[in-house]
């Protein structure tokens, strides 16, 4: 005899109304980097001062070629939407080498990152602390990335999305999306314009300071002389 408690086959098969969810209700993806994984302290910290604070970061990246070389570049002034353009060669696969500064102490993770919206996978991720900065947090991540987009025409420029997704404070998942990058692409099959990929100024790195109580970061462009190191 059956258990006055126990349910028929027909009771437990579950209800259209209660199947699996879908996927625009799916929970995000892992992060790429959490702070408690390396730094334990400083991950309460961060919870703590998120419940006052808004995010306040520095963010820098690098671009190298598949042979390891930085890029190089060109300031445009105002004519266009940034004020400096990277060369790039057509077809070449680039290093990006990402850095996030913690400097306002409400950064628990690095969630996600994508380029003109295709997730970016890294190949690299780590987290430092800063002894030499009141202690706080610095992420890493690089990654490749190969842009698709036909020469760029004369006069003319090409930009690229970069939105970064990261966790403030206990639980709440923030978004930076922003032009990050203003570049020309020049053919590989012709020689002439492909060496112009090396002419003009070495970039160093790019950096700007993100404050989110106060709006948009403005890009500044770091030139790489011959007596600074790489």
């Amino acid at each position: 005899m059956a258990d006055a408690t126990s349910s028929s086959a027909t009771d437990a098969a579950p209800a259209a109304d209660d199947a699996a969810p879908a996927a625009d209700d799916a929970a995000p993806p892992p992060p790429l980097l959490i702070l408690r994984d390396h730094f334990q302290p400083l991950h309460d910290r961060a919870i703590t001062e998120a419940k006052e604070h808004e995010p306040l970061f520095t963010v820098r990246w690098r671009l190298r070629d598949s042979e390891g070389r930085p890029v190089a570049f060109q300031r445009d002034g105002h004519r266009f939407t940034l004020e400096a353009s990277i060369k790039l060669l057509q077809d070449e696969a680039y290093m990006l080498e990402l850095e996030v500064e913690d400097v306002g102490h409400t950064l628990t993770a690095i969630s996600g990152l994508s380029i003109d919206g295709e997730d970016v996978k890294p190949e690299a991720c780590t987290c430092t602390r800063n002894e030499t900065a009141g202690g706080h947090a610095t992420f890493r991540l690089a990654a490749k990335w190969q842009p698709v987009h036909p020469p760029t025409a004369h006069g003319a420029r090409d930009q690229s999305l970069l939105e970064l997704f990261y966790i403030h404070g206990a639980l709440e998942r923030r978004e930076l999306r922003v032009q990050w990058l203003q570049f020309k692409v020049y053919e590989r099959a012709k020689r002439g314009r492909a060496a112009k990929v090396r002419d003009g100024l070495i970039l160093r790195e790019c950096s700007a300071k993100v404050d989110v109580a106060k709006g948009p970061p403005r890009w500044t462009y770091a030139e790489l002389r011959e007596t600074t190191p790489p």
